[in-house]
Protein backbone atom coordinates (compact mmCIF):
# COMPACT_ATOMS: atom_id res chain seq x y z
CA UNK A 1 0.00 0.00 0.00
CA UNK A 2 2.75 2.10 1.03
CA UNK A 3 4.64 2.37 -2.39
CA UNK A 4 1.20 2.94 -4.09
CA UNK A 5 0.81 6.04 -2.02
CA UNK A 6 4.18 6.91 -3.34
CA UNK A 7 4.09 6.29 -6.56
CA UNK A 8 0.81 8.67 -6.69
CA UNK A 9 2.10 11.36 -5.11
CA UNK A 10 5.35 11.12 -7.32
CA UNK A 11 2.58 10.99 -10.16
CA UNK A 12 0.95 14.27 -8.63
CA UNK A 13 3.84 15.91 -7.90
CA UNK A 14 5.59 15.33 -11.44
CA UNK A 15 1.97 16.35 -12.95
CA UNK A 16 1.76 19.64 -11.14
CA UNK A 17 5.10 20.61 -12.38
CA UNK A 18 4.05 20.13 -15.53
CA UNK A 19 1.43 22.30 -14.90
CA UNK A 20 3.23 25.09 -14.07
CA UNK A 21 5.55 24.87 -16.63
CA UNK A 22 2.93 24.50 -19.27
CA UNK A 23 1.11 27.52 -17.59
CA UNK A 24 4.70 29.64 -18.17
CA UNK A 25 4.95 28.38 -21.71
CA UNK A 26 1.20 29.11 -22.41
CA UNK A 27 1.63 32.66 -20.49
CA UNK A 28 4.56 33.07 -22.53
CA UNK A 29 3.15 32.61 -25.93
CA UNK A 30 4.88 30.03 -27.42
CA UNK A 31 7.63 31.87 -29.95
CA UNK A 32 5.20 35.41 -30.30
CA UNK A 33 7.89 37.79 -28.90
CA UNK A 34 10.73 38.52 -31.05
CA UNK A 35 13.85 37.29 -28.82
CA UNK A 36 14.94 34.90 -31.65
CA UNK A 37 16.07 31.57 -31.19
CA UNK A 38 17.31 30.45 -28.27
CA UNK A 39 14.24 30.01 -25.88
CA UNK A 40 14.36 32.81 -24.05
CA UNK A 41 10.64 33.20 -22.76
CA UNK A 42 11.88 32.02 -19.01
CA UNK A 43 12.80 35.95 -19.61
CA UNK A 44 10.33 37.23 -21.42
CA UNK A 45 7.84 36.19 -18.25
CA UNK A 46 10.74 37.55 -15.66
CA UNK A 47 11.03 41.30 -17.55
CA UNK A 48 7.17 40.69 -17.29
CA UNK A 49 7.09 40.17 -14.03
CA UNK A 50 9.41 42.89 -13.51
CA UNK A 51 6.72 45.60 -14.89
CA UNK A 52 7.91 45.55 -18.72
CA UNK A 53 5.93 46.28 -21.08
CA UNK A 54 5.58 43.95 -23.82
CA UNK A 55 5.61 46.82 -26.62
CA UNK A 56 8.64 48.45 -25.12
CA UNK A 57 10.31 44.29 -25.46
CA UNK A 58 9.16 43.74 -28.60
CA UNK A 59 10.60 47.80 -29.42
CA UNK A 60 13.77 46.92 -28.24
CA UNK A 61 14.41 44.17 -30.42
CA UNK A 62 13.21 44.72 -33.42
CA UNK A 63 15.19 48.13 -33.29
CA UNK A 64 18.31 46.78 -32.94
CA UNK A 65 20.07 46.54 -36.20
CA UNK A 66 22.95 44.60 -34.81
CA UNK A 67 20.72 41.66 -33.81
CA UNK A 68 19.04 41.68 -37.28
CA UNK A 69 22.54 41.17 -38.83
CA UNK A 70 24.03 38.24 -36.25
CA UNK A 71 20.19 36.77 -37.29
CA UNK A 72 20.90 36.75 -40.90
CA UNK A 73 24.82 35.89 -39.86
CA UNK A 74 23.51 32.78 -38.31
CA UNK A 75 21.55 31.41 -40.89
CA UNK A 76 23.62 31.97 -43.69
CA UNK A 77 26.56 30.58 -42.06
CA UNK A 78 24.81 27.51 -40.91
CA UNK A 79 23.21 26.98 -44.46
CA UNK A 80 27.24 27.06 -45.41
CA UNK A 81 28.05 24.63 -42.74
CA UNK A 82 25.32 22.34 -43.64
CA UNK A 83 25.94 22.23 -47.19
CA UNK A 84 29.44 21.42 -46.47
CA UNK A 85 28.52 18.82 -44.18
CA UNK A 86 26.13 17.15 -46.87
CA UNK A 87 28.28 17.37 -49.42
CA UNK A 88 30.49 14.96 -47.57
CA UNK A 89 34.14 16.76 -49.25
CA UNK A 90 35.56 16.39 -45.40
CA UNK A 91 37.30 19.73 -44.22
CA UNK A 92 34.69 21.81 -42.53
CA UNK A 93 36.29 23.61 -40.03
CA UNK A 94 36.51 26.81 -41.59
CA UNK A 95 32.60 26.81 -41.86
CA UNK A 96 31.97 25.50 -38.02
CA UNK A 97 34.40 28.18 -36.94
CA UNK A 98 32.08 30.95 -38.96
CA UNK A 99 28.85 29.27 -37.48
CA UNK A 100 30.46 29.15 -33.70
CA UNK A 101 31.38 32.65 -34.17
CA UNK A 102 28.10 34.03 -35.68
CA UNK A 103 26.75 32.36 -32.91
CA UNK A 104 28.71 34.12 -30.02
CA UNK A 105 27.81 37.34 -32.16
CA UNK A 106 24.08 36.78 -31.87
CA UNK A 107 24.25 35.20 -28.03
CA UNK A 108 26.47 38.45 -27.24
CA UNK A 109 23.65 40.94 -28.79
CA UNK A 110 20.51 39.31 -27.51
CA UNK A 111 21.58 39.03 -24.22
CA UNK A 112 22.89 43.03 -24.03
CA UNK A 113 19.40 44.05 -25.78
CA UNK A 114 17.83 41.62 -22.56
CA UNK A 115 20.18 43.79 -20.38
CA UNK A 116 18.82 47.14 -21.27
CA UNK A 117 15.57 46.28 -20.74
CA UNK A 118 15.85 44.86 -17.78
CA UNK A 119 18.07 47.81 -16.61
CA UNK A 120 14.83 49.92 -16.72
CA UNK A 121 12.51 47.30 -15.28
CA UNK A 122 10.29 49.15 -12.35
CA UNK A 123 9.85 45.63 -10.38
CA UNK A 124 13.46 43.92 -10.79
CA UNK A 125 13.26 42.48 -7.20
CA UNK A 126 9.61 40.48 -7.74
CA UNK A 127 11.62 39.58 -10.65
CA UNK A 128 14.67 38.15 -8.70
CA UNK A 129 12.24 36.64 -6.53
CA UNK A 130 10.64 34.48 -9.45
CA UNK A 131 13.50 33.51 -10.92
CA UNK A 132 14.93 32.11 -7.60
CA UNK A 133 11.28 30.31 -7.51
CA UNK A 134 11.58 28.74 -10.31
CA UNK A 135 14.79 27.54 -10.29
CA UNK A 136 14.24 25.91 -6.84
CA UNK A 137 11.43 24.20 -9.15
CA UNK A 138 13.31 23.23 -11.28
CA UNK A 139 15.73 21.33 -8.84
CA UNK A 140 12.32 20.02 -7.31
CA UNK A 141 11.37 18.52 -10.82
CA UNK A 142 14.66 17.28 -11.25
CA UNK A 143 15.23 15.47 -7.82
CA UNK A 144 11.49 14.15 -8.68
CA UNK A 145 12.17 12.68 -12.15
CA UNK A 146 15.27 11.19 -10.76
CA UNK A 147 13.28 9.53 -7.77
CA UNK A 148 10.54 8.33 -10.41
CA UNK A 149 13.13 6.71 -12.93
CA UNK A 150 15.15 4.64 -9.88
CA UNK A 151 18.14 6.94 -9.84
CA UNK A 152 19.47 8.08 -6.32
CA UNK A 153 21.43 10.78 -5.07
CA UNK A 154 22.24 12.89 -2.07
CA UNK A 155 21.96 16.00 -4.82
CA UNK A 156 18.61 15.08 -6.25
CA UNK A 157 17.08 14.42 -2.44
CA UNK A 158 14.54 17.53 -2.50
CA UNK A 159 11.79 15.81 -0.56
CA UNK A 160 12.20 17.53 2.54
CA UNK A 161 12.88 20.89 0.57
CA UNK A 162 10.69 23.47 2.00
CA UNK A 163 7.74 25.19 -0.79
CA UNK A 164 8.51 28.31 -2.67
CA UNK A 165 7.77 31.54 -1.00
CA UNK A 166 4.67 33.22 -2.90
CA UNK A 167 4.92 36.13 -5.15
CA UNK A 168 4.37 39.60 -4.08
Amino acid sequence: MSGTRRTSRVAVTVGALLAVTCGLALAHGFGGHPSGPGGDGHLFVLAKVAGVDHSKIRTAFMGDTNLKNDVANVRSTHQALMNCLVSGSGDCNSQISAFAAAQQALTTEKYTVWEGIFKGAPNAGKASTLMAQMQQLHQQQHALLSQALGKTSADTSMQDAPPPAPVE
